[in-house]
This record gives structure tokens, C-alpha cells and sequence, in this order.
């Protein structure tokens, strides 16, 4: 069983979802499966001490999100 399908069981997400410190894994629906393996590969680059690829990363996903983003 994926990490992601083991925590999918709870009926309302917990306080740390609403104070958008958790993307809610734990409920269906708050949030994509790839979405929340993104989330864990950053994470880990940042445990790794792989900060800058940690940052170029971040740094292409804004860009993409602004290009994509209409004025």
C-alpha cells in the first residue's frame, strides 16, 4: 500500500489543514496523488541538504505557473 493510499481514510481533514500546514493527504479528494509525491520529493531534497536543486525546482515551477497565469 502507497503512503499516499494508507492515509486517504479520514472523514474531515485535521486543524493542521486549516491553518495550511498540511495538504491533506488523509481525506479524498483535498488533494492529488501527485500533487502529495511532489510535496515529498521536495521535502526530501531539502532533508538531503539538496537545497539549490530544491530551488531551481521551486524557481521552474513559478515560472511555468506565471506563463501560464492570465494578466
Amino acid at each position: 500500500m502507497k503512503c499516499f493510499e494508507m492515509y486517504h481514510r479520514r472523514g474531515r481533514p485535521c486543524l493542521q489543514y486549516h491553518i495550511v500546514r498540511c495538504m491533506g493527504p488523509c481525506v479524498s479528494g483535498l488533494c492529488r496523488e501527485g500533487e502529495y509525491q511532489e510535496a515529498v520529493r521536495d521535502v526530501r531534497k531539502l532533508l538531503e541538504g539538496r537545497n539549490q536543486d530544491l530551488a531551481d525546482d521551486l524557481r521552474a515551477r513559478m515560472e511555468k505557473s506565471a506563463e501560464e497565469t492570465p494578466v
